[in-house]
């Protein structure tokens, strides 16, 4: 009903209607399920809604719900069917600008580059490390999640020692003087920055950082293996990841 389209009553109940078909029609056991989550409702969608305007609007709610809920998992697939399915032009180029930024840390995208600075405030950029596979672990001091990775962290950075791995921890703490004093006390190893003052620059806003830890892996060639690896508690899961990584010619 296109005189109801901007009903928020009408809204919650077609796209129930879709999100319960879609969870009917598969197995939903882990994050990594998001891309057929969001294929599937777009296939109910495409099915359900014979009227463009409702269409094109619908769709629009369904992409932009897609990339925040996804975040950095492919959903290349889907952008692809929505731009092809919109035919509303201004409706669909916001939403592609959006994904333009979701897009540019996709699996194999070159990772943007990204500055910070260590405790001496000596500035580093990203790019510096090319030829290395580089794990990166974005933080701060005050994030309980964060510090209860740190004894696995130091553990994975002791078992690729001498090896063409940089561990790169990024801080996003406000308190620097904070932040300084924890890489002391903690004995922190690796190699320890904060990201840039400069916010075009930042980690945060790069790879879209909105909570944190989170855990980055780039190949030696500066690609991104994943913009949301696996954190070093996983053990054999992300040993297996770099030690893929190392090997890759």
């Amino acid at each position: 009903n296109p005189r109801m389209v901007y009903n928020d009553y009408y809204q919650q109940y077609v796209r129930g209607v879709i999100a319960g078909n879609a969870q009917m029609a598969m197995v939903f056991d882990s994050p990594e399920d998001y891309p057929e989550y969001y294929n599937l409702q777009m296939d109910e969608t495409l099915r359900l809604l014979k009227t463009q305007s409702v269409r094109n609007y619908l769709l629009k709610e369904l992409a932009v719900e897609a990339m925040r809920e996804t975040g950095t998992r492919d959903i290349s697939a889907f952008m692809k069917r929505f731009q092809e399915n919109c035919t509303q032009p201004e409706m669909r180029d916001r939403v592609m600008r959006i994904w333009s930024t979701y897009a540019a840390i996709q699996p194999g995208a070159k990772s943007p580059e990204m500055e910070c600075y260590d405790s001496e405030g000596k500035t580093m950029r990203i790019s510096d490390l090319t030829g290395k596979v580089v794990y990166i672990d974005v933080w701060a001091t005050w994030c309980g999640p964060c510090k209860r990775e740190i004894p696995s962290l130091k553990e994975l950075e002791s078992s690729y020692h001498g090896k063409d791995v940089a561990f790169v921890s990024i801080s996003t703490d406000k308190d620097v003087e904070a932040w300084k004093k924890f890489i002391v006390d903690q004995s922190l190893s690796g190699i320890q920055v904060h990201q840039s003052e400069n916010f075009d620059l930042t980690v945060s806003k790069n790879f879209i950082v909105n909570s944190i830890p989170r855990f980055i892996l780039i190949d030696k060639a500066g690609k991104i293996i994943s913009s949301d690896a696996p954190r070093p508690s996983s053990g054999d899961v992300i040993r297996g990841m770099i030690d893929a990584a190392l090997a890759a010619k």
